[in-house]
Parts: structure tokens; sequence; C-alpha cells
């Protein structure tokens, strides 16, 4: 297995990051059923002369159905320092198991919340969403009809799909994404990076990378431990760092200034 070419300048990256990045050490059934939360970081702030500070956290859990033929992923996102204060979003998805945990429908709501992570009176939308012959389909406030340009999965989606890749050169996988659920964009391709040790905490951690590159996005990476697990996403404006703990950290799933457990 070839190793990334720049696996050094890798492990100064992950200085700004790995003080939030806690590996787990139970096995991951990553056709089964799991439940990971990550850190999320603004993507600027992880450089490595800075001190990063939590920006919301993400968990994503996974539900097989009993046939094996699809999975339901509940995903809730907070997103914190955004300029009018926080955000939550909350989605339901009903996802096939094939390669890309192709949506085949969905409910979203999101809101605003105050300094206590209350929703703010007024910003809340619901919406549900769904692929039905070739076309994603939401309804919310009114119905909109995209015809989708071949295969379709969403930013989410992808959390479970990477987690069934086998860790190795594979064929890419070529896809539009639906983009938090909502904006389509086309020409997508997931393809291998490579494999890579670096030091975490004084230890050796192996990673196996993914790049996704196409139109309307910056590069997103993503690294899997030796288990599979996806410890980190990276791309765009934000990184997500997985820690169980997230839902507790100040800054992260608790308001900054916030004792955990309070």
């Amino acid at each position: 297995m070839p190793p990334i070419p720049n696996a050094p300048r890798m492990e100064l990256w992950l200085d700004g990051i790995q003080r939030f990045l806690a590996p787990p050490q139970e096995k991951l059934e990553a056709t089964g059923s799991w439940d990971s939360s990550y850190v999320v970081l603004n993507s600027s702030s992880t450089r490595v002369a800075s001190e990063p500070r939590p920006a919301g956290m993400l968990r994503v859990r996974r539900t097989p159905a009993a046939d094996g033929a699809s999975a339901r992923l509940d995903v809730e996102l907070v997103a914190r320092g955004q300029w009018f204060g926080s955000f939550r979003m909350a989605a339901a998805i009903e996802c096939a198991t094939d390669a890309l945990a192709t949506p085949r429908s969905w409910k979203l709501s999101t809101a605003s919340l105050d300094a206590q992570d209350r929703p703010v009176a007024l910003t809340a939308v619901e919406e549900s969403g769904r692929i039905e012959d070739g076309t994603v389909v939401r309804t919310g406030a009114k119905e909109r009809r995209t015809k989708a340009p071949g295969a379709v999965t969403s930013n989410w989606s992808l959390f479970d799909a990477v987690q069934r890749l086998p860790r190795e050169k594979t064929p890419p996988l070529d896809f539009a994404l639906l983009e938090d659920l909502d904006l389509l964009k086309a020409n997508q391709r997931l393809t291998w990076r490579g494999a890579a040790t670096v030091q975490v905490g004084g230890k050796p951690l192996e990673l196996f990378g993914y790049q996704q590159l196409g139109e309307g996005i910056l590069p997103h990476h993503y690294w899997l431990d030796a288990a599979g697990r996806l410890l980190i996403v990276y791309g765009g404006l934000r990184c997500f760092v997985f820690n169980a703990r997230a839902a507790t950290l100040p800054g992260a799933g608790q308001p900054a200034g916030r004792r955990a457990g309070k």
C-alpha cells in the first residue's frame, strides 16, 4: 500500500487538531449500528500556530433495517460562532446500503439558537425530501423538483459510505452531491488518497484517506483508522474531529462557558 508522499506534513497539520481527537477503542461494525460524535472546528483555526477552539459538534448515528437493504442515519449538527449566534440542524435520512449510501428519503429541521441553546422564535424550518425517478423532490413551504444527473448522495451519507470502503485503492466513485440535503452539486468524484502513519498523543496512528473533488466545493478529505472508523473530515470551512465526548464540551455540544453536565 503506497504511503502518502507528504505524510510528515500531516503531523504538522495534526498539531492543530489532535487535542480534540480521541480515537475510540471499541470495534466498528460498519454495516451495523454505530454512533459517532465529532468536534467541529473552523478550518481556518487548524493552522499550526493557532489555538483552535470548538465551533460546534456533530453526531451521526446509523441504524440498519432488519433486511439489511437500507439504514437510517440520524444526524445532529450544532454550529457555533455564526454571525447570528448558533444554529442546529437535525436530519433523519433513510439510505440505501449501496456504495454511496444513497439517500432515499429524509426529514430535515433547522433553527437558530439563543445563548441558552433554545430555538429562536420564527427561525425554525421543517422540510422533507425524497429521490424518485431520478428527481430530487423537496417539500417545505413549497415543493421543489431538481433533475438528478446520475447517482446522488449527501455529505452526511458519505460519513456512512466511506466507512464501508476497503481502505485500499479502489475505482473512483462519481456522483452528484446533495449538500446539506438542499443544494445539488454535479460532477463529484471520491478517490483513494493513500495511507500514512502519524503520531497522535505520542502514539502511532495509521490513517487511510479518501479525497472528494467536484464542482462547487473545495477539496474534502476523509481519514479513517485501521478499523475503518471515520476520524477526521476536512474541507471547505469546517473540520470534523472524532471525539465521543463532543456533546459535553464547552463550545462544542455545550455553549461556551457552560461546564460539562450543566
